[in-house]
């Protein structure tokens, strides 16, 4: 189970497993693409703090 906090609904969600659309193990380390239960798409990153600054750059 995941406690994921969606952007679109503003709210947090816990999800199982089936709620994961796509996994990567990046250079910025993990990255989870998942779905809430209202049918929102979001990003999820194990280390945001990396992933936003090559974002930002």
């Amino acid at each position: 189970m995941f406690l994921i906090n969606c952007p679109t609904c503003q709210s947090q969600h816990l999800v199982g497993y089936g709620a994961v659309r796509s996994f990567e193990n990046s250079e910025h380390g993990p990255l989870m693409t998942f779905e809430c239960p209202n049918g929102h798409e979001a990003l999820w990153a194990a280390r945001p703090e990396e992933l936003a600054a090559t974002q930002a750059a």
